[in-house]
């Protein structure tokens, strides 16, 4: 599990010769708030972003001042600018603390990827046959929400053998499955819902994941950096 502090990790304009710049830009509810400024009305702080590499959904976490986080709103962040199509997260905020002092109200909020939303709806239930891919479509198509995508789902994986049946589980745990049957039957499946609402599905190497190099502080456009392995 990796523990990414992204809120304020280079200084401001070092985007030259091509590179992006470190600011994180982030839309809550609709509205696009500001990182770690104290001069506007929806300052956002302590902002980090923890992976996993497991099931758990990854998760975002930041810090309101002068306005209040709700349950429910939808969270998209990004590196660089407002407009950039790869994501570092997207999903919605699960919980939010207040830990106001004196005038100064403050909200620690709690969010999770867009996976948790996949358990929103009915459980799954029935035998399904085909490839692997037509039923991880198939199960989408039944019981995700609408605005969920298959793109990322390759085509043409082996078929499965008997068929698989699910008694009343949710559509993340059905897929999770899914993938465990398809490794059990040596088909190497990585299966996860990315931060476009697309679920990936497939064997070949994983686009979204990053490849993680060592940080040191030769790096000039280091400010500070926070990693938490357990």
């Amino acid at each position: 599990m990796s523990l990414y502090a992204i809120s304020g990790i280079a200084r401001s304009a070092a985007s030259r010769c091509g590179r992006t710049s470190p600011q994180p830009c982030v839309k809550v509810g609709g509205v696009h708030r500001a990182a770690g400024r104290s001069d506007t009305t929806h300052v956002m702080q302590d902002l980090s972003i923890t992976e996993t590499r497991s099931a758990t959904p990854n998760k975002l976490t930041f810090r309101a001042l002068r306005w209040v986080p709700t349950y429910g709103m939808e969270v998209v962040a990004t590196l660089g600018s407002r407009n950039r199509k790869r994501r570092m997260f997207g999903g919605t905020v699960l919980n939010v603390r207040e830990s106001s002092s004196g005038q100064l109200r403050v909200f620690d909020a709690e969010c999770v990827d867009w996976t948790w939303s996949l358990d929103n709806g009915p459980s799954v239930y029935g035998h399904y046959t085909g490839t692997y891919d037509a039923i991880a479509r198939q199960l989408m198509s039944e019981y995700a929400p609408l605005d969920f995508t298959v793109q990322q789902v390759e085509s043409g994986l082996p078929t499965v053998t008997g068929g698989i049946t699910f008694t009343g589980v949710k559509l993340s745990k059905a897929l999770q499955r899914l993938e465990k049957r398809a490794r059990g039957a040596g088909i190497n499946v990585t299966q996860f819902i990315d931060y476009n609402k697309d679920l990936y599905f497939r064997v070949t190497a994983n686009p979204f994941r990053t490849s993680p190099r060592t940080i040191t502080g030769s790096l000039d456009t280091l400010k500070s950096f926070q990693v938490l392995r357990v």
